[in-house]
């Protein structure tokens, strides 16, 4: 089972390559980011007004 909160891996340009290093892709934080958005679109639309 994956660890939460990052992808394992490094970016290119970290010297010495550290293989605990967590990172998260774009493609993910976009996807968190449209979801989180959703979600707040939605509470909006039902809170009384």
């Amino acid at each position: 089972m994956p660890r939460r909160g990052g992808e394992g891996g490094g970016l290119k340009y970290h010297r010495p390559k550290n293989e605990t290093a967590r990172i998260i892709r774009c493609a993910t934080f976009i996807r968190h980011v449209q979801t989180l958005s959703r979600y707040l679109a939605a509470e909006r639309a039902a809170a009384p007004r």
